[in-house]
């Protein structure tokens, strides 16, 4: 019996992005098939269940979102000013058509199951977290930066939800600056 051949990153790329924007409970295994282009049973073959698949997605979107922030923030001239960038484009995301918010707060906003996906999410969001600790750390020290990074993370979670609401980027660069007024802001401007 043949094998079906498909690429894994192409499948983890098209499943993202459809559990993102339509959820674990509003994907079905026919979106599924429709999305990938293979068979439900080579889908079940190749990644055990619509559950696997979906943590699958989410742990492809989280080293997504990380590669994203570590680039961003070493890649300007001060960690600072990188978490201003970053935030600057998530403000541009949210005025774009079709803006999707985080796929990690959507989760752990609409699912109770499976838990092994809510345990990733939660995880996740703290290494972020700790992440922008370490990232701010020299600069703060540790006790300092974990709080600032612990703002910095409500602020996101915020500027997420409520991007769906507000499509002013002005009003959102506005609030952000007031809620974080640590940061080099300096002449910034969302385009």
């Amino acid at each position: 019996m043949a094998r079906a051949k498909f690429k894994e990153s192409e499948v983890l790329d098209s499943t993202t992005s459809l559990f993102w924007r339509h959820g674990f409970q509003g994907v079905s295994v026919q979106h599924l098939v429709e999305a990938t282009g293979m068979q439900p049973g080579s889908l079940y073959h190749a990644f055990g269940s619509k559950e696997k698949l979906f943590l699958k997605a989410l742990k492809h979107y989280a080293e997504q979102t990380q590669k994203r922030i570590l680039h961003t923030l070493f890649e300007a001239p001060t960690v600072g000013e990188g978490v201003c960038r970053l935030l600057e484009s998530m403000i541009e995301e949210a005025g774009q058509t079709g803006y999707c918010s985080c796929f990690l707060i959507k989760t752990r906003l609409e699912i109770q199951e499976p838990a092994e996906a809510l345990t990733y999410v939660t995880a996740q969001m703290k290494a972020n977290e700790e992440l922008f600790a370490n990232a701010l750390a020299p600069e703060y020290g540790e006790a300092e930066a974990a709080q600032r990074a612990a703002s910095l993370m409500l602020h996101i979670a915020g500027l997420r939800i409520y991007g769906y609401l507000e499509k002013d980027p002005d009003r959102l660069l506005d609030t952000l600056q007031l809620g974080l007024p640590w940061l080099p802001w300096t002449a910034r401007q969302v385009d």
